[in-house]
């Protein structure tokens, strides 16, 4: 088994409005998988239905091989959720929180209450009422539950919203934690790219409830296009270059020197040819795009994508910076 996450040309309707489109989607086991998407996207429709709480209107939802539809029990056993806003007993402790929850599905032993909580860091308050938690302690104690149940996926919907700079950043290590020392599948659907950025090695972007990517995020991040190039003497260098085939066009503009590679040239061969050629190589790097910019470049307005009759691949090659 080689995927934890499989969607099939999954639909979603809710009357004359479209929520979700066609859409295939593959989370391999292992990785931290990011779905992303303004709001509207279809991102939280999605998720509802890779946990039942949405039946698709057309397509096939499995999880770990199970169809959510007609296996939902199997398909859930282990997988842990944080999805919409999560709600506690805010008179109640936060223990006796996660009791209540886990009697609802499975009752857990106190031995595995005190280990999640040890996990998102709620020792020591786990007997304070939850009236008493700050946003960060509730997101924590989310994430304690949706832990509960040994899972093998977590599928977390927007679990950082409304924390400050310093929660999203220890939400961010404690992700990071669960998925290197317990090897979990994480799937997350947040608004905060830049967190995004640092945690996910896959992404699949979601534009008007159709996919418009989906890949590794570090084949995307090394943008596409013009080269930076620092070399002495610049031109002598570039007209060289281009002398042999190695670059197509060249410049200077604020950043410095660029040049346009000749198609599946690479840059340790540009490296290469400069210094044999006895020209002083200052700078040759790849300009990296984060993951915001790659985002916008997405969003962008394109008349033929809205076109609900448009039949191209989804699949979009990162725009050049």
């Amino acid at each position: 088994m080689t995927a934890a996450i499989e969607l099939h040309h999954v639909t979603k309707r809710f009357g004359r409005r479209t929520a979700v489109e066609d859409l295939t989607l593959t989370v391999p086991i292992g990785e931290v998988f990011g779905l992303l998407g303004h709001n509207g996207a279809g991102k939280s429709t999605a998720i509802g239905m890779m946990l039942g709480q949405v039946w698709p209107t057309a397509g096939q939802v499995r999880i770990h091989g199970w169809d959510v539809a007609t296996q939902r029990t199997r398909a859930l056993a282990r997988v842990g959720a944080i999805f919409e806003t999560p709600a506690f007993y805010e008179y109640l402790s936060g223990l006796r929180n996660l009791e209540i929850f886990s009697s609802y599905t499975a009752p857990v032993s106190q031995r595995r209450l005190a280990e999640v909580l040890d996990w998102v860091g709620l020792t020591g308050r786990e007997h304070s009422a939850v009236r008493t938690y700050s946003h960060g302690m509730r997101a924590r104690l989310a994430l304690a539950q949706a832990l509960l149940p040994h899972p093998d996926l977590l599928i977390l919907d927007e679990p950082g919203e409304g924390l400050d700079p310093e929660g999203v950043h220890e939400l961010r290590q404690m992700l990071q934690r669960l998925h290197r020392e317990l090897g979990l599948t994480l799937l997350i659907s947040s608004h905060q790219l830049g967190e995004m950025e640092q945690l996910c090695t896959r992404i699949a972007v979601l534009r008007q409830g159709r996919k418009v990517f989906e890949g590794p995020w570090d084949r995307v991040q090394w943008a596409e296009g013009p080269i930076r190039l620092e070399a002495r003497p610049f031109e002598r260098a570039v007209a060289g270059l281009q002398a042999v085939g190695l670059v197509l066009e060249a410049g200077r503009d604020a950043e410095g020197g660029w040049v346009r590679p000749a198609p599946g040239i690479t840059p340790d061969q540009l490296a290469r040819w400069i210094v044999e050629a006895g020209f002083d190589l200052l700078e040759l790097r790849r300009p990296r795009q984060t993951l915001e910019q790659f985002y916008l470049s997405l969003m962008r307005p394109d008349p033929q994508s809205d076109s609900r009759s448009d039949s191209r691949e989804v699949t979009r090659r990162p725009a050049a910076t």
